[in-house]
């Protein structure tokens, strides 16, 4: 994890040929994405990121296991040739290595070269419906990644939305207070501050000044 000019911050994760890469920026999320098959980029505000709505995807890098048995292969291969042309003597220390690869080779086939991801859908508008999705490897990395998002995700909808417009419906006002109290935008303190201007309003009061 490194800084990065203007206030971007990068996070990387790799594993079994994939590599996924998080430009943490002040207003959006920049997000690559990158396995055999090519590269995938794309920049997304904060708002438009569906955190309360993730999703799971497990893939078998079946092209990343043909490489290691390629490798695995060509050494074995090396082994036996070398005996051959030394003539070891005796034969018995290259047939244990050669056993010892053998099985190392059918322990590692056996275990499946997986990756598990956590989806965070994405829409082209806040609070649109999912049109693609950010990917994040499961692992320790993953969960910083996540709660660095969530953290972006909260100070990007406090910036955004946490005063009380005036010229909207008063009662939904209310209720997008609520929403934001309720994923922890805003304190219980400033929930209050919020419904006390909205009764300030509905009497007939200016609205005094945002929260943030």
């Amino acid at each position: 994890m490194g800084d990065a000019a203007n206030s971007n911050e990068q996070m990387v994760q790799s594993q079994f040929g994939i590599t996924t890469i998080f430009g943490l920026g002040d207003d959006e999320l920049t997000h690559i994405y990158r396995d055999p098959s090519g590269e995938l980029r794309f920049s997304v505000p904060y708002e438009n990121i569906w955190l309360d709505s993730p999703a799971y995807l497990t893939i078998n890098n079946g092209i990343f296991a043909l490489r290691w048995l390629w490798a695995y292969v060509l050494v074995i291969g090396g082994v036996i040739a070398l005996t051959l042309m030394l003539r070891l003597h005796p034969f018995f220390p290259s047939l244990a290595l050669l056993a010892a690869l053998i099985a190392f080779v059918t322990i590692r086939l056996r275990t499946p070269f997986v990756i598990h991801f956590r989806l965070l859908p994405v829409s082209l508008e806040a609070f649109g419906p999912p049109v693609h999705e950010v990917r994040v490897i499961d692992d320790e990395t993953g969960q910083a990644v996540i709660a660095e998002i969530n953290r972006k995700w909260r100070e990007r909808l406090r910036a955004i939305y946490a005063f009380v417009d005036a010229g909207n419906d008063l009662d939904q006002e209310a209720v997008r207070f609520h929403w934001l109290k309720d994923r922890g935008v805003i304190s219980e303190a400033e929930f209050q501050s919020a419904l006390t201007e909205l009764q300030r309003i509905r009497a007939g009061e200016q609205p005094t000044r945002p929260l943030h």
